[in-house]
């Protein structure tokens, strides 16, 4: 996003993007860890969207 495709993307989506992928970041170090294979296909289908 800050590179290739920075001139397609505009300030806000590229902050509401980094967030959200911090976020599933910081879940999948603590919360995550010892989940399902269910749970991280769910949580990958909520990214995609």
């Amino acid at each position: 996003l800050h590179d290739k495709y920075q001139e397609f993307v505009s300030d806000s989506e590229k902050e509401g993007f980094s967030a959200k992928l911090q976020e599933v970041e910081d879940w999948l170090y603590e919360d995550g860890e010892d989940e399902s294979k269910g749970v991280y296909v769910a949580k990958l289908e909520e990214l995609k969207k």
